[in-house]
């Protein structure tokens, strides 16, 4: 596919899913309302979603990778399939649509067993929001086939599997199957994971793929920064926060954290510049 019919792939899904009508619930999962999904999302209004985890018989769970233009959680790793009920959505209906939608598998079919699991209402412990979520698992040994307007790769990732591996399939699945800025957002997650492991060889390395796919470019020069910074490594430190500083980011106190620094560091010399 190629990009432009895959931006208006991505924008059309977008503009589809916003106006779809979503039924809204009281904390007894009653419908009290029905607005558009857009109007939900604004509002935080509760209501019903389905999930579905995909497992084959090797033991292995399906991981999505959610794409950019999603109106919660873009970008985002999945560890279930699924999404919003729509109005006057039939449960059980809804999640075997979802499933088949997003990932090309028909629960209906004979090499797929399908059961349901429970129904919880899962709440934000931060504030009085909630929603329904009904579960339901999936087992099969299929070739899954994702929608693109939803979904930028899909995995099978056993459990007990070695971070190593499981990293290597992340990696290829960017190099072949997604466009620079997908491929720059899968780097810095991956990034963000070896950083807060304290590996901070390949936290940077990850990090400059994120800023040379460009993808949250003045973030990561930061974020490698600090990696310098803990080093005690001042010199890299600032020419990291150099270059950093050109970018423009909504985040305030990530500038304003750049300029303290870079006032810390003004007697650092710099021998040469960062290509």
């Amino acid at each position: 596919m190629n990009k432009e019919k895959g931006d208006f792939i991505h924008l059309k899904g977008k503009i589809m899913s916003a106006q779809e009508l979503v039924d809204i619930v009281d904390r007894d999962n009653n419908v009290t309302d029905t607005v558009t999904r857009k109007e939900m999302r604004q509002k935080q209004l509760p209501h019903r979603a389905s999930y579905i985890a995909v497992c084959n018989r090797g033991g292995k769970f399906l991981v999505e990778i959610r794409t950019l233009c999603k109106d919660y959680s873009p970008g985002t790793f999945d560890a279930v399939v699924g999404g919003v009920m729509q109005h006057g959505e039939e449960y059980v209906a809804a999640a075997k649509r979802e499933l088949l939608e997003e990932v090309g598998i028909n629960a209906d079919d004979k090499k797929v067993d399908f059961y349901p699991l429970e129904t919880l209402r899962i709440e934000d412990e931060k504030t009085d929001h909630f929603f329904y979520g009904y579960l339901y698992l999936a087992i099969a040994d299929v070739i899954t086939v994702r929608q693109a307007s939803e979904v930028s790769g899909v995995m099978f990732i056993d459990k007990e599997e070695n971070y190593a591996i499981t990293e290597k399939e992340i990696i290829n699945m960017a190099e072949n199957g997604m466009n620079r800025l997908e491929r720059g957002r899968i780097y810095f997650k991956l990034a963000e994971l070896y950083d807060n492991r304290n590996r901070n060889s390949s936290a940077i390395d990850f990090y400059r793929q994120s800023y040379l796919n460009g993808y949250r470019q003045k973030l990561s020069l930061f974020r490698i920064s600090i990696i310098y910074r803990k080093a005690r490594n001042y010199t890299q430190e600032k020419e990291y926060l150099i270059l950093a500083n050109k970018y423009e980011f909504a985040n305030n106190e990530v500038q304003k954290s750049i300029v303290q620094r870079l006032e810390a560091l003004k007697n650092v010399k710099i021998p040469k510049k960062l290509n």
